[in-house]
């Protein structure tokens, strides 16, 4: 990073260590994507250019095979983070780059905001879990976590936001969780209630409207039942 910064013709910078991501809202201002309004001479513009410079000679010399799967994986991830995030920070890095120095970080940090003479750079998360593609995904519990406890959920790639949780009352000993999706629909994630062949239950999610606001009610939609119906079942298959 001290090299980082002497390619922008700066001394090595005060470095501050935080946990995660949703850390370093209590070390740095909170502020919007970054206008840089003329001044393309502060630290932060200076980085942002070597970044699109390195994209560009890695675009002209390989093509950048893959791309559009790289960038879905990459905006999901961006977007799960983000989400842990109480407020914004404006211009941050994710450290997932290629080549030399970008190279190093991406394997010793993970996100990374830099001032004008400090620093502040996020451990790596603690736990992540992603599906066949590749996209943060979790059955059965946060896609992504960090060891100050920050954490996010995601399904095949998408970030969840927790609306509400109930127990179930078809399916003692678990519970309905329902979350926001980004599309104006709801998720509601359910354990099946037969057991699998390993002992275990398969979670799962099924869409539902966005007018619920109640898991039970939620669940009881997907059976075609009125919610005190639905709590009347004595168990669910």
């Amino acid at each position: 990073m001290a090299q980082l910064y002497a390619a922008t013709g700066r001394p090595p910078p005060r470095f501050v260590w935080v946990r995660s991501p949703a850390e370093a809202t209590k070390v740095l201002p909170a502020k919007e994507v970054v206008r840089f309004d003329g001044d393309w001479q502060s630290v932060e513009a200076r980085i942002a250019a070597l970044a699109s410079d390195l994209r560009y000679e890695l675009r002209q010399r390989t093509g950048w095979q893959g791309q559009a799967q790289r960038a879905r994986v990459r905006e999901s991830l961006v977007s799960l983070v983000k989400s842990t995030m109480p407020v914004s920070l404006g211009l941050g890095w994710c450290g997932q780059h290629d080549t030399d120095l970008w190279q190093t970080l991406a394997r010793s940090t993970g996100w990374w905001w830099p001032r004008e003479d400090v620093c502040v750079m996020a451990e790596r998360p603690v736990a992540m879990h992603v599906d066949e593609d590749s996209l943060p995904h979790n059955d059965n519990g946060p896609a992504i976590a960090f060891a100050d406890g920050s954490c996010a959920y995601a399904w095949h790639g998408t970030p969840l936001t927790p609306i509400a949780s109930a127990h179930d009352p078809a399916n003692p000993g678990f519970h309905l969780t329902l979350h926001d999706l980004p599309e104006r629909a709801r998720l509601l994630v359910v354990v099946n209630g037969s057991v699998e062949r390993d002992g275990t239950r398969r979670r799962y999610g099924l869409r539902v409207p966005q007018w619920f606001r109640h898991p039970v009610e939620a669940a009881a939609w997907t059976y075609g039942l009125e919610p005190d119906q639905y709590l009347q079942l004595l168990r669910r298959t």
